[in-house]
């Protein structure tokens, strides 16, 4: 009896023993000066995480900062102060039960701050969280692993993720909500050594911005949700290696911080995105070059949204054929050969199909433009004003300005008129308002030194009940003429 209640005992111990070993630890840190992770003396009860299957870590009652200086493996882990990671240390993530491992990030006051030789390896995805508002650069060294990153900020500002050094050694897909990450100083921050293809996913205008990296490789996609993506170029030329680099319907803004004349090449054909590309808004510009295998025919609309917002196609030897269907948009410079040769596509100086306010200029032709038969030029007349009309005339009607060859190859002149605010009605000189009774003119398409003009165009609709529209070459600029009795179908740009 006795030996079966000793051998009961210690069936127990090595039960009790084993379950132990196997629990996972809740570590909470308790001294509210900071120090080393790997001192028990700075957890609750001693227990130190990160050394077991799903253990975690809450951070949250330090004021001061803590130093991880050993490697240590989490399911989850909070923090509300600098965590700063010594050299040869890490982090390692493994979520429990097939589900995600969670990095938390209460701001202000949270900030990860790790050196190069540092990072995030990766044994599962990863939810990354910044929760609030505020708090400075989370630095990591490096990522590591074949998992996905989920980065998730849940306000408009607050902290972001700073890529310290480039990242060979990972190789699972980013989707970025609401937050923004900064590239580091490599020359290639998402550089891949295989040709494992991932997925950089962006959602709720959530961005990337450079800073330092000179491409995004060839095994590299970026994917633009329907709510919306920004790439920052920060000054420099970014680069798209990969065919289709490009994937999504939503629209991609192109933002150069700064104003330092960043841009963004797509140097392969793009067949796989269908949203509208914004360069720039009414402050920052933004850049577009297509290299010479680059395009873009899927894309409804390019929007130039400053006059140092560009749409440059001069790698492309045969010059770029706007597609059908397609809108080049906006006050921002066309560099290079444009062929306006397809039904629908369209032209349009001064705005953007959804109306968007721009800053002063006009669109400008530095090299080339051509707009044959089935192509459009639409000429938006946002106000009953003439062209003399004040300092705010440049909002009343759209002009392009060339400083290099403009081809009319009797392609459509297509007007747009205001709308009155108050009554919703198009103020067409059929609408009746007593501006249409008296002759007007405006300059559609003025040319600088050096520039020309040349061909004809057929305005739609010309002729209205008390008058007509045609278009004439004087001093080097397509004039728009309104004519009241005009009753004849005319156009003749000579």
């Amino acid at each position: 009896m006795m030996v079966r209640k000793a051998v009961a005992v210690l069936l127990g111990i090595f039960e009790m023993a084993a379950i132990s070993a196997s629990a996972a630890i809740t570590g909470v840190w308790s001294n509210p000066g900071g120090g080393q992770w790997s001192d028990p003396a700075n957890w609750q009860d001693g227990a130190v995480p990160g050394f077991g299957e799903g253990d975690t870590a809450d951070l949250l009652a330090t004021t001061n900062n803590i130093t991880l200086d050993c490697t240590v493996r989490l399911a989850a882990l909070t923090t509300a102060r600098t965590l700063t990671c010594a050299t040869d240390a890490g982090l390692i993530f493994k979520g429990t039960n097939g589900t995600p491992a969670r990095l938390l990030l209460q701001v202000p006051g949270s900030t990860l701050n790790f050196q190069p030789s540092c990072g995030i390896t990766l044994e599962s995805d990863l939810d990354l969280d910044i929760n609030g508002r505020g708090g400075g650069y989370n630095r990591i060294g490096r990522f590591r692993g074949h998992y996905d990153v989920h980065f998730n900020r849940n306000v408009s500002n607050g902290s972001v993720l700073y890529a310290t050094d480039s990242m060979p050694e990972f190789f699972g897909n980013w989707a970025f909500y609401h937050g923004y990450i900064m590239t580091g100083g490599g020359a290639d921050v998402y550089g891949c050594t295989t040709n494992e293809m991932t997925m950089i996913s962006l959602f709720n205008k959530a961005a990337i911005r450079n800073n330092g990296a000179a491409t995004l490789a060839k095994n590299r996609r970026v994917y633009i949700d329907e709510t919306g993506g920004v790439l920052m170029p920060n000054g420099r030329e970014w680069r798209f290696e990969a065919e289709n680099a490009l994937v999504g319907t939503g629209t991609l803004q192109l933002d150069d911080a700064g104003n330092h004349g960043g841009a963004v090449r797509l140097n392969q054909p793009c067949e796989t995105f269908s949203g509208r590309i914004l360069c720039g808004n009414n402050h920052v510009q933004g850049r577009l070059i297509l290299g010479a295998q680059g395009s873009i025919p899927n894309v409804p609309e390019v929007y130039l949204a400053t006059t140092n917002s560009h749409f440059n196609v001069t790698n492309r030897l045969d010059g770029y054929t706007v597609p059908a269907g397609q809108i080049i948009s906006g006050v921002g410079c066309l560099r290079g050969t444009f062929d306006v040769r397809e039904k629908g596509a369209v032209i349009l100086p001064g705005q953007a199909t959804d109306g968007l306010r721009n800053r002063d200029g006009a669109m400008t032709v530095e090299n080339r433009l051509v707009i044959r038969e089935e192509g459009t030029l639409q000429w938006t007349l946002r106000k009953l004003a003439d062209p003399d009309s004040g300092a705010s005339a440049v909002y009343d009607y759209a002009v392009m300005t060339t400083l290099g060859e403009v081809r009319l190859e009797g392609g459509l002149l297509q007007i747009a008129f205001p709308v009155d605010a108050q009554t919703g009605l198009t103020l067409d000189p059929d609408s009746g308002d007593a501006f249409w009774l008296d002759a007007h003119a405006w300059p559609i398409i003025t040319a600088a030194e050096g520039g020309t003009v040349s061909g004809s165009l057929r305005v739609t609709p010309s002729v209205y009940a008390h008058g007509g529209f045609r278009t004439r070459i004087a001093d080097g600029a397509v004039m728009l003429d309104w004519q009241p009795g005009l009753g004849t179908t005319i156009l003749c740009v000579r």
